[in-house]
């Protein structure tokens, strides 16, 4: 399968989630107003000093992100065989499967980059101390291959949740397949990325296009809150479903675990 193809064809499975579609879109909407309307009733120094709530509300946020992401993604899975109709119970019941997973997955990558962001920093300051020009100089030289060996790494670790769902694997055992299938297909995997992450920027401006119009109109208030929290729910839930159906659709195609499975060209 063709990079191109599997971004065609990611049109076509979200035009078929609809359902799934309107929930996303529910919720990024009704989060993306409570969170405005609380910092509009905040004055700009306090909103600079998130509150206890803010913060919980945060970590509640990531918390369902991580359901809906399992949701998405086993329904992406399930709308790949024609011959099944996945409905909202069998996205909760994805989400709900593979949970724990998932969570346990993402806190390792987190781990991982904040282990990466805290070596490159311990490098950088030790080069900053003292009047060495030469040892600065070296040791940056050293952090950024450093850095650049890291990111590399966390890029083979890019499909680890999707490997996940897909092939039904345990946290361990994704980590494995992702950078399996990552390192023998680095270049389309990395030129798809780039592509639905354009796609998706694409469709991000134009909906902030119609904010800035939105804006200029109304200037401040609950209508204007409401048309923002409306597009942008939109651009959110449509964009998290088209990036993961890419995704799935090539991972799923190339690896020889798409139900009908066509010819692939990898």
């Amino acid at each position: 399968m063709k990079v191109l193809e599997a971004i065609g064809k990611s049109f076509g499975i979200a035009g078929k989630m609809l359902s799934t579609l309107a929930f996303l879109f529910v919720f990024n909407a009704v989060w993306n107003l409570v969170m405005m309307r609380y910092m509009s009733t905040h004055s700009a120094g306090a909103a600079m000093r998130p509150s206890t709530l803010i913060i919980i509300m945060s970590v509640l946020f990531i918390l369902a992100n991580v359901f809906i992401q399992g949701g998405v993604l086993g329904i992406v899975k399930e709308t790949l065989d024609p011959a099944k109709r996945p409905s909202l119970a069998d996205f909760a019941k994805y989400g709900a499967r593979f949970y724990l997973k998932l969570l346990a997955l993402g806190a390792i990558i987190m781990a991982a980059v904040l282990l990466v962001i805290l070596v490159v920093g311990v490098v950088f300051a030790v080069g900053s101390i003292g009047k060495n020009m030469i040892l600065a100089v070296m040791l940056g030289i050293v952090a950024l291959a450093a850095l650049a060996v890291a990111l590399y790494y966390l890029f083979l670790l890019f499909l680890a949740p999707y490997t996940l769902v897909v092939d039904d694997l345990g946290v361990v055992a994704s980590l494995k397949a992702s950078i399996q299938f990552v390192r023998s297909h680095l270049w389309k995997v990395g030129a798809l990325s780039t592509l639905v992450v354009l796609v998706a920027l694409g469709i991000g401006f134009c909906a902030g296009m119609l904010t800035a119009l939105a804006n200029i109109a109304l200037k401040k208030g609950i209508i204007l809150d409401l048309i923002t929290s409306v597009l942008t729910g939109a651009v959110n839930a449509y964009v998290t479903i088209l990036i993961s159906a890419a995704l799935v659709i090539y991972y799923a195609a190339v690896s020889g675990k798409q139900a009908n499975p066509e010819a692939v060209s990898a």
